[in-house]
């Protein structure tokens, strides 16, 4: 059972628990609507749910509901398919601002992005195409990208809001500074100079996973083999 929010807020999922809590009208009999609370228990993968009354006297609907895709997941398929060779298509993708910054980001790098409803066709592995990634205020954005930003070297801008450069990207400044990387912050950006090769690079386990994903996605695309490592817990 998923114990992580699938459900819309405005489902009322219970994030302690493997069942999300469905409070709302859904049964009319005899024109009469009956207001009941409902469980839902999804399968291994998240996607589909049964619905089953927990008052038994209370009518039970049928069918499956479709759990709303994770942000989380489709920020790094995206950002796999513009690293990777050919063309993949995402689909299922529910449409945010955290989700445009990273299709401007891949694009950024080089992908050819085409976006058609709730699917995106990425061309991968081309050349990088600007120097400059706008953000927002997605920080899975600004993470994820960083290391990939810097394999054609040079020196490349990442903009955002001001709460998100205030957040910043600090779990990764001893690590490029190790590695030969500047990393400075202006008023609207965070600067990034130098070229990620491979090599070996260690993390803190108190840092955010986004780091350690950041690296693990860009790193194989380096010449050569690396390593990654985390200290701590």
């Amino acid at each position: 059972l998923m114990t992580k929010s699938v459900f819309q807020p405005s489902y009322g999922w219970n994030r302690n628990s493997g069942y999300g809590i469905l409070d709302a009208a859904l049964c009319v009999k005899n024109a009469k609507a009956y207001k009941a609370t409902y469980t839902v228990a999804f399968a291994g993968n998240g996607s589909v749910g049964a619905i089953q009354a927990t008052n038994t006297s209370l009518p039970t609907p049928r069918g499956t509901v479709t759990a709303p895709p994770s942000k989380s997941v489709t920020h790094r398929l995206l950002l796999g398919a513009a690293l990777g060779d050919g063309v993949s298509t995402v689909t299922g993708i529910s449409r945010s601002d955290d989700l445009q910054a990273t299709l401007d980001g891949i694009a950024a790098l080089g992908a050819v992005v085409a976006a058609d409803g709730a699917a995106v066709t990425v061309t991968g592995q081309a050349a990088r195409r600007g120097d400059e990634f706008p953000c927002r205020e997605s920080g899975s954005t600004l993470r994820f990208l960083m290391p990939a930003a810097l394999l054609a070297g040079g020196t490349v801008r990442f903009t955002g809001g001001k709460r998100l450069l205030e957040r910043g990207a600090d779990g990764y400044r001893e690590v490029f500074c190790r590695a030969g990387i500047q990393m400075a912050r202006e008023k609207e950006a965070i600067v990034l100079s130098g070229q990620l090769r491979a090599g070996e690079y260690t993390l803190s386990g108190t840092e955010s996973s986004q780091y350690v994903t950041g690296l693990l996605f860009a790193l194989p695309r380096c010449d050569g083999d690396s390593v990654v490592r985390i200290t701590g817990e």
